[in-house]
């Protein structure tokens, strides 16, 4: 029975956990822009459509 080694480039890469657990967050941080964006167009949008009515968020912060 004979070993036989894959070349270095078949090797899988081994990322230190500081690299993988900074891509995490930067994904995270990506995503909840993503978000925000989308709330504030929501928001937008609900204040286009009803402009006399205020929000249930907006009569939150007024008080």
């Amino acid at each position: 029975m004979r070993l036989e080694l894959e070349p270095a480039w078949a090797q899988p890469i081994v990322e230190s956990p500081q690299i993988v657990t900074q891509h995490f967050h930067t994904s995270i941080d990506t995503k909840s822009l993503e978000l925000q964006k989308r709330i504030f167009a929501l928001e937008e949008e609900v204040k286009r459509l009803s402009p006399k009515k205020a929000t249930k968020y907006e009569r939150y912060q007024d008080a």
